[in-house]
């Protein structure tokens, strides 16, 4: 590999660490700033968390002053049923408040005794079915008032745990809430209808000839949708409001039961076992696509249930006993046209939860109460954390509690923030302690280029000197050539052009006595096989020719010098070299000896052939002028012959 290619392999290995090393100062950068946003982020998260329990202490504060109003109004309520109801009793309902794991918890309690004796206890722990089917019956006239849903409460048999002289003041106490609330009650009870009739719609069931009938009877404080005592503006929006009928179809023991319903408190009673407790399943079934085969009856295909609407229009929900698709719904105007219609099998088409404006309830059922679950969110299974979430107390307080999980969600972040944040830097810090004395590397690279590309220039520079001194030796050559040539009419000087002259002569003489020698070579050859035997050097004789020759060339251009006697040449400047001149010079004497050497050699030839001729002749004379090969007289014209392949 030349030098020239060798740096040229240099420049590329230089140009690929340029461009290695400008992609590792800018990984360096980028790793640079994201370690500064890391350490920001760090500071800022870590801030938010050694503040986190003075902030939640602070919302908290505010959440008990905002809610404090709606808290004691949900006391007194809870407590002035429980009292009503049960009028023996002087406990309290008490609801505790507060903050754990960043998470608002609520539990209600029951305060009883006086001074000293004074204590909380637990209404799921330490107080009787009576008690809690009461407190739960109020939550849910509560929460559903507080709610978006549909404002309908069915019960069933919320009172089987009460005396049946506190049957009453429950039922009374419900048809009040109904009123003031604006809630429209389906309750289920077993106790007689007369207990129950002052106080709301009753909606008996009895058998009669295998089907059962439903025998209705108003309160007349209840006996239309309008002229209600409630809060001020409640019957206004509340005209015209709620579930204005239900049929069941095939549904277990009811063929075709119709129950219609009054905006307010609406007292099933029946007979043991005669379907009451039916009416709450169906409900759910339609409500939340659950319909299942032991709710068709024993002879049937298909149970359906009827729901009245607002407006008139009428939602329909069948479920078959077989096929892939059991459940279809279907709305229906008020003339019997079909407004929408679903067989999506076990999904709750969205237009179903919109027009009943009842939602499934996975986990806690706000609308629908069943004998098996009457607890609400009071159970076992309700946490604390959930009640605090049901239970709103007041628009101030949703604001606070809503700060409040927007604080715990804040922590949450913040720690996976941090805990992110801390192994990205320890990633980062990493990276750049592979790239610590890069600027060292970077700054000694940019040195190294700046010395090659030095030292391409300074190659660059010495190349072009060398070309311009190439240039000026073949025009010095040139003008030396020409400055040994005479300004005027060429003459002879300093003897060189007079030798020169002389030399054509001497070549021609030469070139003549060499034609001589090879003629005379030839003969040689002719002569009979022994005399043919002594043979000649005629390499050399060849030597000579083509010396002869070269010597021709230079006769002719001397001779071309020679008669250009009246040339006037342009005055030219004194060669500073007439090295060209002096070669040619010496090499003109050379040729001179060489001929010299072969005019000596064709003399000696010359002498010998004279020899041969003698010695041919004394042949000839020996044979009486015969030809001693042919026998011919030696001045025949025909005397060349061969013999043995020989040339004679």
């Amino acid at each position: 590999m030349s030098a020239l290619e060798k740096a040229e392999a240099q420049r590329l290995r230089l140009e690929r660490c340029r461009e290695r090393f400008g992609r590792m100062e800018g990984v360096r950068e980028r790793l640079i700033e994201e370690k500064a946003g890391l350490i920001l982020s760090l500071e800022r998260d870590r801030a938010y968390l050694d503040q986190k329990d003075a902030i939640l202490d602070v919302l908290n504060r505010a959440q008990d002053n905002l809610t404090r109003n709606s808290r004691a109004l949900f006391e007194e309520l809870l407590t002035t049923l429980l009292r009503e109801v049960m009028p023996g009793t002087q406990d309290r309902v008490v609801i505790e408040t507060g903050v754990k794991n960043n998470r608002r918890w609520l539990e209600v309690v029951i305060e009883t005794g006086e001074g000293e004796r004074l204590r909380r206890e637990s209404v799921l722990r330490d107080k009787g079915g009576s008690v809690q089917n009461l407190l739960s019956i109020g939550l849910r006239f509560i929460v559903l008032a507080r709610s978006r849903e549909r404002r309908l409460l069915v019960l069933d048999e919320p009172d089987c745990w009460l005396r049946e002289d506190y049957v009453p003041a429950l039922a009374r106490a419900m048809g009040e809430l109904a009123r003031r609330i604006g809630v429209q009650v389906l309750y289920v009870s077993h106790h007689k209808p007369a207990l129950l009739a002052p106080f709301g719609r009753v909606l008996h069931l009895r058998c009669a000839r295998g089907q059962i009938e439903v025998e209705a009877s108003d309160a007349p404080a209840d006996s239309a949708f309008v002229g209600w005592e409630g809060e001020a503006g409640v019957e206004d929006w509340l005209e015209g409001v709620g579930l204005t009928h239900i049929r069941l179809r095939n549904v277990r023991q009811h063929a075709s039961t119709r129950l219609a319903l009054s905006p307010g408190l609406n007292i099933i009673t029946g007979d043991n076992d005669i379907g009451k407790s039916t009416i709450v399943h169906a409900l759910r079934a339609a409500r939340d696509n659950a319909g299942f085969a032991g709710l068709i009856g024993q002879q049937d295909d298909s149970a359906e249930v009827e729901i009245g609407l607002e407006e008139g229009r009428t939602l329909c929900y069948r479920y078959r006993r077989k096929g892939a698709r059991k459940s279809t719904y279907t709305l229906l105007e008020a003339d019997g046209s079909e407004i929408a219609a679903s067989d999506s099998g076990t999904a709750v088409p969205a237009w179903v939860s919109d027009h009943l404006a009842m939602p499934p309830a996975p986990d806690i059922d706000l609308h629908i109460g069943e004998q098996a679950a009457p607890l609400f969110m009071i159970g076992a299974e309700t946490s604390t954390y959930q009640r605090a979430e049901l239970l709103s107390l007041g628009r101030e307080g949703d604001h606070a509690a809503r700060l409040v999980r927007a604080h715990t969600e804040r922590v949450r972040q913040c720690r996976q923030e941090v805990a992110r944040a801390e192994r990205a830097l320890r990633g980062v810090k990493l990276q750049l302690a592979t790239l610590r004395g890069i600027d060292e590397r970077i700054t000694a690279l940019r040195a190294l280029a700046e010395r090659m590309q030095a030292s391409a220039a300074a190659r660059e520079r010495a190349a072009a000197i060398r070309q311009s001194g190439q240039a000026i030796a073949a025009n010095a050559a040139r003008l030396g050539a020409l400055a040994s040539l005479p300004q005027g009419p060429i003459a002879p000087e300093a003897g060189l052009d007079a030798a020169a002259r002389e030399r054509p002569g001497r070549l021609y003489a030469t070139m003549a006595r060499l034609e001589v020698l090879t003629a005379r070579a030839k003969a040689i050859r002719a002569l009979p096989g022994p005399l043919a035997e002594r043979k000649l050097d005629t390499g050399r004789p060849r030597a000579i020719a083509r010396l002869g020759r070269d010597l021709g060339r230079l006769s002719a251009r001397i001779e071309a010098l020679a008669g250009v006697e009246s040339l006037t040449l342009p005055a030219a400047r004194a060669a500073r070299d007439t090295a060209l001149m002096r070669s040619l010079v010496e090499r003109s004497a050379a040729i001179e000896r060489q001929v010299a050497e072969s005019a000596r050699a064709s003399e000696e030839g010359a002498r010998r052939l004279a020899a041969i001729d003698d010695e041919r002749a004394a042949l000839m004379t020996e044979a009486g002028g015969h030809c001693p090969l042919c026998l011919r007289p030696q001045t025949d014209a025909g005397h060349h012959h061969h013999h043995g392949g020989r040339i004679a």
